[in-house]
C-alpha cells in the first residue's frame, strides 16, 4: 500500500473517533448533564463518559491501523502471485525456446532476454564452459558494458570466488544484499540491495556452465525453486544439443569411413567387389578389373558378371550369390573357375562377408577373391610327380643300398644304379660317402644320420633327406628310410631305401615362393593401409613403420621363428590403424591434448579391432595385437585390462616397443623424450607393466645406439 493511502485511512479513523467524541458530548450536554458545553466536551468530562469516549476514539484508530495492515498484506500476496505467474510464464517461454533447437549462443542469449523481461529481475547472465573449464559462450541481459569484467575473467580462467563456488557446488548459491559478496565479484555494487542467485547448469553429472540472476532483495522460495527449474531445463537443453552434435559427428565419421573403406578396397592387392541384394555392383577395385578384364561399365550387375565369367554355370553361381545376402558373418566360399575377358581360364578362391546396408536399406556384401590359378597348376604338377613316384615304388622304383660298417657299398638295386648313372659293379665295394655324397654335406650326414645308426642310438628306421652325387656330377635329392643291420646282436651296417624327390623339392620351392609372394602381399596390404592413414597423420604412419621394425628386431633377439617375426612386423604396421577414425585435428594438434581428446585417441585399439581387423583372415594374430597393444602386465592397460599370462608374446613385445618408439620421437603435442628418461621409465615399470625380457633387449638396444632419440 502506498504511504499516502495509509496516512488517509489512519486520518479517517482518527476523524471518526473525534466525531464520536463530539456527538457524545452534545448528547450529554442537552440531555444528561448540566454545565458548559466546553466543560462537558473537554474540561469537565464525567469520568465514565471520558472512558467511553477514549475507548471509542482509540478503538476506531486501531481499526484504521489494522485495516491498513490487512490491505498491505493482501496487496503483497497479490504481488507475489503476479510475480510468480510472470516467472512461470518465463519458464514456459524458456522451455519453448529449448524445443526449437537453437544454436548454443542463440539459446542462452534468448533465454537471458526472456528471464530479464520477468518483472523484478535486475539482470541475468549465462556462461558455458567445456570440460577443461574454458569459456565457450557467454550472454547477458540488463548489464550491457558492466558484464565485460566478468566476461574477461571467464576468458582468462581466473574465476571469482562466487563463480568458483557455483561451479563446484550442486546447490543454489544465494546471497541477500551485501551478505556473502566477495571483494573480487565485479557486480558487487549492482547486487548490494538485491538477492543474487547463482546455479550451475548440470545434467547427468556433467556441468555445462552457470546461470546468475539479480532479483529484488525479498524473494520467495517458490521463485527460487522456479529459477532452479530453469537452470535444470537449460542444462537438459544443452545435453540434447550435445547428443545431436554427437549424432551429426557420427554421421560425418561414417561418411568418412565409407570413403576410406572404398579407397582401401581400391588399393587392395586382391580382387574385391561390393554388391547389393538386388544385384547392383556398388564397387570394383582395380585388381578385379586387371585380372578378369571386366570393368564396372561391363559388369554393373551380378547378372552381367555371372553371364560373362561363368557361362553355362551362371545360374548355379547366381543361386549361391543370392544366399550371401542372408549372411551374418564371413564365410569362405571355395574355388571357382571363371573365364576372363580374353578367354583364358582362372581359378579364384572367394570369401564374402556382410558389410551392412546401403542408404536406401539394401543389404551389402563384400566379396574378396584370391587368384590361385598358378598355385593350382603347381599342385597339379606336384600331384603328377607323386603319382609317378608311386608307380616307381610299385615296381621297386626306390633306390635300395646296403652299406657295411666301413661305409662300403655291399649291395645296390637297379633303380639305385639308374639314379646314380653307374653300372652296379662300379658301385659295389666303393665308399658310399666318399664317392656318392657331395663333400659339402658329407660330414653333416655322417654326424646326424650315420653315427646314431651305427652306435645304436636309433633302433627304428628314420626319415632323412640328403643329396647324392651322380656320375655326370648332378646332385639328386633322396628321401631315405634308414635301418641298422644286426648280426649276432652287433650292428654291421645299414640298409637304406630312398626315393628321388628332386623334382618334388623343386615344386616345394615353387610353392614356397608362392607362399612368400602371398606373405609379401599381406605386408604390402598392411603397409598400403598404413600409408592411407599417413595421408591424414604422417606421424602415425612413421610411428607404425618404426614400431614394426623395432618389434621384429626384438622378436628376432628373443628367438622367434621367421613366421612369427613376419606377423609381428605386420602387427606393428597396423597396430594404430584405429586412428583412421580419429579426427585429423586431434592427431596433428600441437600442444597438450584435452581429456576428451585423449579419450578419443585411446579408443583407437577397439576401433581398429571392431571396425577394421576383427574379421580379417591374416595367418597371424594381427587383430589381437591391434586390440591389446596398450595392455600391461599389471592390468593397468586398456581396453580390457588384461594382465600377466593373458598377454601373448607378440602383445608384450609390441606394447613395450610402442612406448619406447613414442618416447624417442617428437609428437605434435610434445617434444621427444630423452634417452635417460626413457631408460628410467623402462627400469621403473619392468615386471610391473612390461615383460622383463623385452625390457632387457630394449635397454641394450638403446645403450648401443640402435634406437635413436630426438631429445638429448
Amino acid at each position: 500500500m502506498r504511504p499516502i493511502i495509509r496516512r488517509n485511512v489512519i486520518a479517517i479513523s482518527a476523524l471518526l473517533g473525534s466525531l464520536f467524541w463530539f456527538i457524545d458530548g452534545l448528547l450529554d450536554y442537552f440531555f444528561f448533564f448540566e454545565g458548559s458545553l466546553v466543560g462537558i466536551l473537554f474540561t469537565n468530562v464525567p469520568p465514565h463518559e471520558l472512558y467511553i469516549r477514549l475507548v471509542w476514539f482509540f478503538g476506531l484508530l486501531l481499526i484504521g491501523v489494522f485495516s491498513t495492515r490487512i490491505i498491505e498484506e493482501r496487496e503483497e500476496a497479490l504481488k507475489e502471485k503476479q510475480d510468480l505467474e510472470e516467472l512461470l510464464r518465463s519458464v514456459r517461454n524458456v522451455n519453448q525456446l529449448l524445443v526449437k533447437g537453437k544454436e548454443r549462443e542463440d539459446l542462452i542469449q534468448e533465454t537471458c532476454e526472456i528471464l530479464y523481461k520477468t518483472k523484478g529481475l535486475k539482470h541475468v547472465w549465462i556462461a558455458l564452459f567445456d570440460d577443461s573449464e574454458e569459456l565457450i559462450a557467454a550472454s547477458q541481459s540488463g548489464l550491457e558494458e558492466k558484464f565485460e569484467p566478468i566476461r574477461k575473467k571467464l576468458r582468462s580462467g581466473t574465476f571469482p570466488k562466487r563463480i568458483r563456488r557455483a561451479m563446484d557446488e550442486s546447490s543454489t548459491l544465494i546471497t541477500r544484499g551485501s551478505e556473502g559478496i566477495s571483494e573480487d565479484w565485479p557486480l558487487a555494487d549492482e547486487c548490494r540491495e538485491a538477492t543474487t542467485v547463482t546455479h550451475r547448469l548440470e545434467h547427468n553429472s556433467k556441468v555445462y556452465g552457470i546461470i546468475s540472476a539479480c532479483l529484488p532483495e525479498k524473494v520467495t522460495d517458490e521463485e527460487l525453486g522456479l529459477l532452479d527449474e530453469v537452470a535444470g531445463d537449460i542444462a537438459f537443453g544443452l545435453y540434447n544439443k550435445d547428443v545431436e552434435e554427437k549424432r551429426k559427428r557420427a554421421v560425418e565419421k561414417l561418411a568418412r569411413s565409407r570413403k576410406q573403406f572404398r579407397r582401401a578396397v581400391q588399393l587392395a592387392p586382391f580382387p574385391m567387389m561390393i554388391h547389393a541384394e538386388d544385384g547392383e555392383v556398388f564397387a570394383l577395385n582395380d585388381r578385379w578389373e586387371n585380372i578378369s578384364g571386366y570393368g564396372e561399365e561391363e559388369i554393373s550387375t551380378i547378372s552381367d558378371w555371372t553371364k560373362r565369367a561363368y557361362g553355362e554355370e551362371r545360374n548355379n553361381v547366381r543361386e549361391h550369390i543370392n544366399e550371401l545376402y542372408e549372411l551374418d558373418r564371413r564365410i569362405d566360399e571355395g574355388e571357382y573357375e571363371l573365364t576372363t575377358k580374353d578367354g583364358s581360364k582362372r581359378i579364384w578362391d572367394f570369401s564374402s562377408a556382410p558389410i551392412g546396408r546401403s542408404d536406401d536399406g539394401r543389404r551389402l556384401v563384400l566379396s574378396i577373391a584370391h587368384d590361385v590359378t598358378e598355385r593350382k597348376r603347381i599342385e597339379q604338377k606336384v600331384e603328377k610327380e607323386r603319382d609317378r613316384a608311386q608307380r616307381y615304388l610299385n615296381i621297386a622304383g626306390s633306390i635300395i643300398v646296403l652299406v657295411d660298417k666301413e661305409s662300403k657299398v655291399k649291395e645296390i638295386n637297379k633303380k639305385g644304379c639308374e639314379i646314380l648313372g653307374y653300372e652296379k659293379d662300379e658301385v659295389i665295394g666303393k665308399n658310399w660317402f666318399d664317392n656318392f655324397i657331395p663333400e659339402k654335406v658329407r660330414e653333416t650326414i655322417i654326424e646326424e644320420s650315420r653315427k646314431p645308426l651305427m652306435e645304436g642310438a636309433i633302433e627304428e628306421a628314420e626319415y632323412y633327406e640328403n643329396s647324392i652325387l651322380t656320375k655326370d656330377g648332378e646332385e639328386r635329392i633322396i628321401a631315405w628310410e634308414n635301418t641298422p643291420i644286426r648280426e649276432n646282436g652287433q650292428i654291421v651296417g645299414t640298409l637304406s631305401s630312398g626315393i628321388d624327390i628332386t623334382e618334388r623339392k623343386k615344386m616345394e620351392e615353387l610353392l614356397q615362393e608362392e607362399h612368400d609372394r602371398i606373405e609379401d602381399s599381406f605386408v604390402q596390404l598392411a603397409e598400403t593401409t598404413s600409408r592411407v592413414l599417413g595421408v591424414r597423420d604422417p606421424y602415425t604412419e612413421a610411428h607404425e613403420q618404426r614400431v614394426a621394425e623395432l618389434a621384429k628386431e626384438v622378436g628376432s633377439r628373443m628367438g622367434l621363428d621367421e613366421e612369427k617375426l613376419l606377423g609381428l612386423y605386420i602387427g606393428g604396421v597396423l597396430h594404430d590403424i584405429g586412428k583412421i577414425a580419429i579426427p585429423e585435428t586431434i592427431l596433428t594438434k600441437p600442444g597438450e591434448l584435452k581429456d576428451v581428446e585423449w579419450d578419443m585417441i585411446k579408443s583407437h585399439p577397439e576401433v581398429g579391432y571392431n571396425q577394421i581387423l576383427e574379421d580379417t583372415d591374416f595367418p597371424w594374430p594381427v587383430a589381437e595385437m591391434t586390440l591389446h597393444h596398450h595392455e600391461r602386465l599389471d592390468g593397468s592397460g586398456y581396453p580390457d585390462g588384461l594382465e600377466e599370462e593373458e598377454l601373448t608374446t607378440e602383445v608384450r613385445i609390441l606394447g613395450a616397443v610402442d612406448v619406447v618408439e613414442a618416447m624417442s620421437t617428437r609428437r605434435p603435442y610434445r617434444k621427444a623424450r630423452t634417452k635417460d628418461r626413457t631408460l628410467g621409465v623402462l627400469e621403473d615399470e619392468k615386471t610391473t607393466k612390461f615383460d622383463p625380457e623385452v625390457v632387457g633387449i630394449l635397454v641394450d638396444m638403446i645403450k648401443k645406439g640402435i634406437i635413436q632419440f630426438g631429445g638429448k
